[in-house]
């Protein structure tokens, strides 16, 4: 199965229409009808971001694998080692949005500003979760 067969199959599978997946991944529904007539490929980021989706690896999307799914032991792994990374996450999130004196450059931190240090934290997460696989 090619790369466009696959996606349409998941899209179908979990009931949805080609506008419905356009939405969520805030592509156009060209977007998606050029991927599924293998037309159109996606850009890296959006091809971890249908694989997340639909919860299945980017080696199947991409035809290297028939299995779908990770194995369990890999699966549930990454589960956990997503957990405890979010649970970090979410306590740094907390501490600098309720800190009271937290300055930058000698100036107090606006909200946008914290939320722009927990934005770039969160994307410095996705940077090391992508490096790490290109590793494996």
């Amino acid at each position: 199965m090619t790369f466009g067969q696959r996606l349409k199959k998941l899209r179908k599978d979990k009931g949805l229409s080609q506008e419905q997946l356009a939405l969520m991944l805030k592509k156009s529904r060209s977007t998606v009808a050029g991927y599924e007539t293998d037309d159109r490929y996606p850009e890296f980021f959006s091809l971890i971001e249908i694989a997340n989706l639909f919860k299945v690896s980017s080696d199947y999307l991409l035809g290297l694998s028939d299995n779908p799914y990770c194995n369990v032991e890999q699966s549930q792994l990454e589960k956990n080692t997503n957990s405890e990374i979010e649970q970090l996450l979410s306590e740094a999130q907390n501490t600098l949005q309720n800190s009271i004196n937290l300055t930058l450059a000698g100036n107090p931190a606006s909200p946008e500003a914290v939320q722009s240090i927990i934005d770039g934290i969160k994307f410095g997460l996705e940077q090391a979760k992508l490096r790490n696989v290109k590793r494996q």
